[in-house]
């Protein structure tokens, strides 16, 4: 539950992956389909999961879901795919914002020097960043795709 960044990773091992029922999801759980890619389990349910894990008679039911999830993280866990991933959450963002209000389009157009530019921002004195610092923390969060 509380480690849901770890999922992902774990899917990309090549063993099998029991996942609690979920609270909150990410944006990667909906392309993910239970006892498909991963053992879906409950807290009320648990034992019996773990029943069916140290059944052999389930080894190749478990070994195919192995495959599954394998198959799945090289898809979805490359660097291309998750950069483009981050975007589409991004655009959906814009969207939902130009929805509510337009008017943020300005306000960023006349702010964004202040949160992307070293020199420009007290961040960067209160961190007490180098030059070389700010040039380089400026580089890593200076998205192309957010310059207006």
């Amino acid at each position: 539950q509380t480690f849901l960044f770890r999922f992902p990773r774990l899917l990309c091992s090549n063993s099998v992956v029991v996942k609690l029922a979920p609270k909150f999801g990410d944006y990667l759980h909906n392309t993910l389909i239970p006892g498909y890619h991963y053992i879906p389990s409950g807290e009320t349910n648990l034992s019996s999961v773990l029943d069916y894990l140290f059944n052999s008679t389930n080894d190749a039911h478990l070994q195919q879901i192995v495959r599954n999830a394998n198959e799945w993280c090289r898809y979805h866990m490359t660097h291309p795919k998750l950069l483009e991933d981050v975007l589409d959450l991004f655009n959906g963002y814009v969207e939902l914002l130009d929805r509510e209000d337009i008017s943020w389009l300005g306000w960023w157009k006349d702010h964004y020097i202040e949160y992307i530019q070293p020199g420009k921002s007290d961040f960067y004195h209160e961190a007490n960043l180098t030059t070389a610092e700010e040039e380089k923390h400026s580089r890593d969060l200076h998205p192309k795709s957010l310059m207006l």
